[in-house]
């Protein structure tokens, strides 16, 4: 019998603490990307919560504990209840003997993660395939270029009869949010997430909450920022990406400008000493600021002292994206910069976001020949 989603998130903690004192226990781990967004944080919860009428499923936030708070999107849409969802530092996935792993909303796993590529069953996400990726043999996977993963989520689960309202209420409300509620001047919705939409919205009991005041909710709480440090800026939307087997950026997206962020630290904060110390948390030899405010973008570049191969490579990617004529890309020069290896580009295309940005960045990086 399935529960009810509300009744299965509060379950949660019990189902952990019983696969701790069996590790051996078959047990299906839904993992989202390590920048854990509404779109991963909901969908590896409902994927799990379907799958578990099934067999034994929990999802996992693929974040520290500590970093939950900085997720206010995902605390909104699920209150106190996020506090029951197993984080990284809750369990090891390499403990679990029997283990399934299903990816959503990443395709890619972390360096520190690649022992765990035989386990993965199934794969679901909205990015063109990456040169890195390693499929398992017999792994299901479905890439599709969609606004939000949330939709072939929903997709799938549609089809397999999931009706949980609480479920669909989620995926809803994550859709709306990736694709700006549809807008077309984003860019970002197709044709996949308008008609998934539509059907949550058919199955969902009446009334329900107008599309706008859902966004424009999830919006203001995603926005609460005005406390946060620089470094829990930068932690909020984080994605690390790999270059190479001994090179890797550490990748945030923040609701500021990087041009902001670097005048919000003034004189409280050395901005430089909070680069280096960040690159060295995760073990990144390039730190790449994805900054953004509602009218505007803009990247920053900055690579720790004593490393001229990295410098170069900077030169290589914004020099691509610059030739990128439809990111209508400029180095700003007249920035203040907290550093001289700091390099500031100013994007005239908003709708290039990391997503759109990242595959330009990682084609740069492999034309350059990093070892």
């Amino acid at each position: 019998m399935r529960l009810l989603m509300k009744e299965y998130i509060s379950s949660l903690p019990k189902v952990l603490q019983e696969l701790k004192k069996d590790p051996n226990k078959l047990i299906t781990v839904v993992l989202g990307n390590e920048s854990c967004d509404l779109d991963s944080a909901i969908c590896s919860l409902v994927f799990a919560h379907h799958l578990n009428s099934k067999g034994t499923a929990i999802p996992m936030l693929n974040i520290p504990t500590d970093d939950v708070a900085l997720r206010t999107e995902v605390k909104f849409c699920l209150q106190e209840k996020v506090n029951c969802i197993p984080t990284r530092d809750d369990v090891d996935l390499s403990d679990l003997q029997n283990l399934q792993l299903i990816l959503v909303d990443h395709h890619v796993l972390q360096k520190q993660d690649i022992s765990l590529l035989p386990k993965i069953v199934e794969i679901i996400d909205h990015r063109q395939q990456s040169s890195l990726a390693q499929f398992p043999p017999d792994c299901e996977v479905n890439l599709e270029l969609v606004g939000s993963c949330a939709t072939l989520i929903a997709d799938k689960l549609l089809s397999e009869d999931y009706k949980d309202e609480f479920g669909l209420e989620l995926l809803r409300s994550t859709i709306l949010t990736d694709t700006i509620n549809l807008s077309p001047a984003a860019k970002k919705a197709t044709r996949l997430d308008i008609s998934t939409l539509e059907l949550i919205e058919k199955t969902l009991p009446n009334p329900q909450l107008p599309r706008e005041d859902v966004f424009s909710d999830i919006f203001k709480a995603k926005s609460d920022i005005k406390d946060f440090t620089v470094e829990q800026l930068l932690r909020k939307d984080l994605k690390i990406v790999p270059f190479s087997d001994k090179i890797q950026a550490a990748v945030p997206s923040t609701l500021l400008l990087a041009e902001e962020l670097c005048e919000k630290s003034g004189e409280l904060e050395n901005l430089e000493t909070i680069f280096n110390d960040f690159c060295q948390r995760y073990k990144s030899q390039l730190l790449i600021i994805i900054g953004t405010n509602q009218v505007r973008r803009d990247i920053l570049f900055y690579h720790p002292e004593g490393q001229s191969q990295i410098s170069k490579l900077i030169n290589q990617i914004t020099e691509s994206l610059i030739n990128h004529a439809e990111i209508d890309a400029k180095v700003y020069l007249e920035f203040k910069a907290p550093s001289s290896r700091c390099v500031l580009i100013k994007q005239g295309n908003i709708t290039y976001t990391r997503k759109k940005i990242l595959p330009i960045i990682l084609n740069a990086a492999s034309m350059f020949g990093l070892d």
